[in-house]
């Protein structure tokens, strides 16, 4: 993106003059990529409903500890980015949002290329049929690098994606970013994918995070049909399906993992023979896992049924190469 003009935001209240809101209203209205900058460190608690991002813009806070959005659990979320408006967004904390619809902190619907680095994301709540906890995206290209998210939850009957849910198309990409504690009542309780564009993580921690109660597969990550994913580096360990795949739940798309560690995640299965996976459960899909990938001490449990602690193939292919799948049970 090349910046055309620069705002500067040094009233930290919800609205009026210099304020966030009023930086974004007139970026909104300017041609060209604006930028925003801030003028000091300030919490801003929104108290007025959510900022609605439509055109180009770059938004640079002074770090999460300097900059922090703060939704005050006032029922609304911080930003919506619409009409194919690409945007950059850095050094900011989002927290304490609640959303009665997708995406509790960040809602993307038909954007253009959004990228997010160096954010935190905390304690953000969706309660839509889609989810996203922190972030939801729909027909949009969505980079993350670098954040963080904690303590984040989709809450409604159909949630998905405790902090991250992608919907229809779109490119998704991360990287070297950390998701931890979040929860998804159906699906997915850091991430959830129901597209069929391309998955590339790179260098992520999934830990302590939760997918139940129903059906609740993917404790970590979980992808709805036929996406393919690429997945390089980091680790998925301690997370929780109350179902089938206690780290990754693939549906019929390629699946290709590299030097990820897996260890001590759970799928608390059914009393269906066809649940389980501790590590990994495969629905439909082919999985290919090489380069010095472990698969380590996962559990499998659930009444008499649960099978696979560290991988169950219900349908398509399972391939592993130079992979460690030792003490699941």
């Amino acid at each position: 993106m090349t910046s055309f003009g620069q705002l500067v935001v040094s009233n930290g209240n919800d609205d009026g003059p210099n304020s966030l809101r009023d930086a974004v209203a007139q970026a909104n209205t300017l041609t060209g990529v604006n930028t925003i900058t801030f003028n000091g460190n300030f919490v801003i608690t929104l108290t007025s409903g959510e900022i609605e991002i439509t055109e180009d813009i770059i938004i640079t806070g002074n770090g999460t500890t300097g900059t922090i959005i703060d939704g005050a659990s006032n029922n609304a979320r911080l930003f919506n980015i619409t009409g194919g408006a690409s945007s950059t967004i850095t050094m900011i904390t989002f927290r304490n949002a609640i959303e009665a619809g997708d995406g509790g902190a960040i809602a993307l619907s038909n954007a253009g290329l959004i990228t997010i680095s160096d954010c935190d994301f905390t304690n953000n709540t969706a309660g839509g049929s889609g989810g996203g906890g922190a972030i939801a995206s729909t027909d949009s290209d969505l980079t993350i690098m670098s954040s963080s998210f904690i303590g984040n939850a989709a809450t409604g009957a159909g949630g998905s994606g405790g902090a991250v849910y992608q919907a229809t198309s779109g490119l998704l990409t991360i990287e070297g970013s950390l998701f931890s504690e979040n929860t998804a009542i159906r699906a997915g309780g850091a991430v959830e994918v129901d597209s069929n564009g391309d998955i590339i993580f790179n260098n992520l921690v999934f830990d302590t995070n939760t997918a139940g109660p129903s059906p609740g597969n993917g404790g970590a990550f979980h992808i709805t049909g036929e996406a393919n994913s690429t997945i390089t580096g980091g680790s998925a360990n301690n997370n929780i399906a109350a179902n089938e795949g206690g780290g990754f739940w693939n549906g019929t798309g390629l699946m290709t993992i590299s030097d990820v560690d897996f260890e001590n995640n759970s799928a608390n299965g059914d009393d269906n023979g066809a649940s389980g996976g501790g590590a990994i459960f495969n629905e439909g899909g082919d999985i290919t896992i090489d380069a010095a990938s472990r698969i380590v001490g996962n559990f499998a449990t659930g009444g008499t049924s649960g099978s696979g602690g560290g991988v169950l193939v219900a349908g398509g292919s399972f391939a592993a190469t130079g992979t460690e799948i030792v003490s699941n049970f």
